[in-house]
């Protein structure tokens, strides 16, 4: 009988060991709790085992030697018990540091005396060693230590009972005292009864074992000290708004949480199409997802009309192989109906900047064209004074108004950048001219250096690199007097295909005050609103600038001293045609007259049809070619257009108007392009919709070109020029 009983105390101590260590790594969350059970696992274990071995062995030496372990296990584990439920009555850190430290030295001052191999006899009984207990101050002190600990837990008990307001913390508490009473019970025949006896029965070694279960088990269902991982994996997974769903390596749904179940009614063992509604098959989506360990993306339910954000990612075993798949369902319904409201209102605002473009330009096309006639007919010079002030204020207006819409598309992200090969001389050159005709009545002097090695060709967009520099010079230009503004580009080889061009525009003007550079940048915004009044422009340049910047890799950066002058500097990056260094840059003035433009050709026999449902418009087009001899067809509509061309389709360019009543000008030159001879003629989109990217989206709908109105008669002659059979061109002085 003996030796059964120390066979199955070291079968209890070594699952004591196990059941401790556990709960300590898997249990993460449980704080000092998680502790608490490590060591009254490991001292449990060290007790029950200490006690299996000695009753197995015939060697009292060596059964004195492992009763010293065995009996430092049963020290430690009230120990630990009572220290533990003090850390819950709710006394003060102070009081409770003293209790442990009477309790502590309590109990090493037992484990010292009770280790004494005086206390126990050791006797065998037929092939089982057990002691004798005889009476010794020792074990009377070891006797008062186990009823003063348990009288002190049950203090401690009480008074955390008491301050216990929910019942799962009292079930707890009723797992601990059960724990604790199992343990005093099996204590009694080898701590009291062995006075008495002839020999003890280490039964509180087993008492240790059933204690320690009661306290994993109700640490398990019933831990109210920290949250433990496992409570909390449970708890979330059935109270989170979202669906889960884990699938089997067979990709059937094996656990479905709560949300899944009665909201999107999924239940268990459906497969991924009788969830989603999918586009392709679900073996081709497990495929993909055990290649990229996770999939995000949006999706249907079946049997629902909601819109949601699926992500699924792959539980991999040590071998990294899948085990199963987790997929969570997020309702994105109504953040789509907002991103379908916002798209919309982009649409919606699109659709007023076209129109306001169209409404604003129509009549400007009138007035600059008008203007341009005078200039070009009259022999009274102050009607061309006139009429030279009339031009310079519509284009002024034209560049306010292209600000704006810029601006717009800008910042509702459908700007694109139109990067092709430039040549730096080229536009630099056009740069220094447009400046100098806005410095022919200041005494200021431009000058432009540009480093030697300079890479001669570049890919970029150059009409907006242009723009960013006008922009800056512009600025400079309005706000200096007297003095020099100084543009200088330099470069950093980025790699064998990139550059990054490095500029800066100094100026000697009013400079900027400190409290106005933080707003420098800001939309709409103008500094020293007194000196700028008499200037011409929305507040937008800079803002531009800095976002054109910003989209072609760069940064711009402001130094300004006020009363000195300002320093812009900025970098963007271009790629490289040709490293070839551009050597020393001479820049060759253009003529800058602000004069009317100079035809210098005629094509008296083109066939020119002209469709625009503004007779003004017409008029002005009409007016426009004269110079060129050219008698063109008017019509103000689309399918006038049509029905001409049906009878008379020898036409070599049709100028077609976009917004036109009934019939507009796509519609029109698709219905043209399917008559005869309608792919051969070319035909150019003549439009007040100049937003950024316009000549891309008329070539996509079709079209040849695009003319914005209002027209330009440079831009105009250049169309000519470029679409008009060569033979029927001729040059004039």
């Amino acid at each position: 009988m003996g030796i059964i009983l120390s066979i199955l105390l070291i079968i209890v101590g070594t699952i004591s060991v196990v059941y401790g260590i556990h709960f300590f790594t898997h249990e993460v969350n449980s704080g000092y709790f998680r502790t608490t059970i490590l060591i009254l696992g490991l001292s449990s274990g060290l007790w029950q085992l200490s006690y299996g071995i000695f009753g197995l062995c015939d060697d009292f030496r060596i059964c004195a030697v492992i009763r010293v372990f065995g009996i430092f296990g049963i020290i430690l584990y009230p120990l630990t018990q009572a220290i533990l439920v003090y850390r819950k009555i709710g006394i003060s850190a102070k009081t409770q540091y003293l209790i442990r430290t009477i309790l502590t030295v309590y109990a090493l001052s037992d484990w010292i005396l009770f280790s004494n191999p005086k206390v126990n006899q050791f006797i065998r009984i037929g092939n089982w060693t057990t002691f004798t207990g005889p009476k010794t101050f020792a074990r009377s002190f070891h006797t008062s230590y186990v009823i003063f600990m348990f009288l002190v837990s049950l203090l401690a008990w009480i008074l955390w009972y008491r301050r216990v307001t929910v019942k799962r913390e009292r079930r707890l508490l009723h797992g601990i005292f059960a724990a604790n009473m199992a343990l005093m019970v099996c204590a009694i025949p080898d701590t009291f009864l062995v006075l008495v006896l002839d020999y003890g029965v280490p039964t509180s070694g087993l008492g240790a074992g059933v204690s320690l279960f009661l306290w994993y088990l109700t640490a398990e269902k019933y831990n109210m000290f920290n949250v433990s991982s496992k409570t909390m994996g449970s708890l979330v997974q059935n109270v989170i708004e979202e669906g889960i769903v884990i699938f089997d390596e067979n990709f059937l749904a094996m656990d479905v949480n709560r949300f899944a179940k009665e909201n999107l009614f999924i239940v268990e063992k459906s497969d991924l199409g009788e969830i989603l509604k999918l586009e392709k098959s679900q073996e081709e989506i497990f495929a993909e997802l055990k290649e990229k360990s996770h999939l995000r993306f949006k999706s249907g339910i079946q049997g629902n009309d909601r819109i949601f954000m699926v992500n699924m990612n792959v539980a991999w075993d040590d071998y990294r192989e899948p085990f199963g798949y987790i997929m969570t369902l997020t309702d994105i319904t109504k953040e789509e109906q907002l991103v379908i409201a916002a798209e919309s209102a982009n649409q919606a605002k699109s659709n007023f900047l076209a129109n306001m473009s169209h409404e604003i330009r129509t009549p400007m096309n009138a007035i600059g064209g008008m203007a341009e006639m005078i200039l070009r007919d009259s022999k009274d010079e102050e009607a061309k004074k006139n009429a030279s002030m009339i031009s310079v204020a519509s284009k002024t207006l034209l560049t306010i108004i292209n600000d704006i819409l810029d601006f717009s598309k800008i910042e509702s992200g459908k700007m694109d950048l139109n990067n092709e090969p430039y040549q730096i001389a080229s536009l630099i050159n056009d740069v220094g001219t447009m400046i100098r005709l806005r410095l022919k009545n200041k005494n200021v002097k431009l000058v432009v250096r540009l480093k030697q090695d300079f890479p001669a060709e570049l890919i970029g967009d150059k009409v907006r690199i242009k723009q960013i520099l006008i922009n800056l010079l512009n600025n400079a230009v309005k706000y200096t007097e007297e003095g020099t503004i100084t543009l200088n580009m330099d470069h950093e080889k980025l790699d064998d295909r990139k550059v990054r061009i490095k500029a800066y525009v100094k100026d000697t003007g009013m400079g900027i005050r400190d409290e106005d550079k933080k707003q420098i940048f800001d939309s709409f915004t103008q500094i020293d609103t007194k000196k700028s009044r008499s200037e011409e422009g929305t507040g937008l340049g800079l803002a531009i600038t800095m976002r054109l910047i910003r989209m072609m890799g760069g940064k711009i950066t402001v130094d300004s001293t006020y009363g000195l002058g300002s320093t812009f500097s900025f970098d963007i990056i271009n790629e490289v045609v040709s490293w070839q260094p551009i050597g020393d840059l001479k820049l060759t003035p253009r003529d800058v007259d602000v004069d009317y433009f100079k035809v210098k050709i005629h094509a008296k026999d083109a066939k020119i049809l002209i469709v625009d449902d503004n007779r003004t418009n017409l008029k002005v087009v009409e007016g426009l070619l004269k110079p060129y001899e050219i008698r063109p067809v008017c019509v103000e509509s689309g399918i006038a257009a049509i029905r001409f061309f049906e009878h008379n389709n020898d036409f070599d360019i049709i100028f077609m108007d976009h917004m036109m009543p009934q019939m507009d000008g796509v519609e029109a030159m698709e219905a043209i392009r399917a008559l005869e001879k309608g792919n051969e003629t070319v035909i150019i989109a003549l439009t007040a919709n100049a937003l950024s990217g316009a000549k891309k989206m008329y070539e996509e709908y079709g079209f040849d070109d695009f003319l914005a109105k209002p027209i330009e008669p440079k831009e105009l002659d250049q169309i000519l020029r470029k679409y008009l059979n060569k033979e029927l061109i001729t040059e004039i002085e």
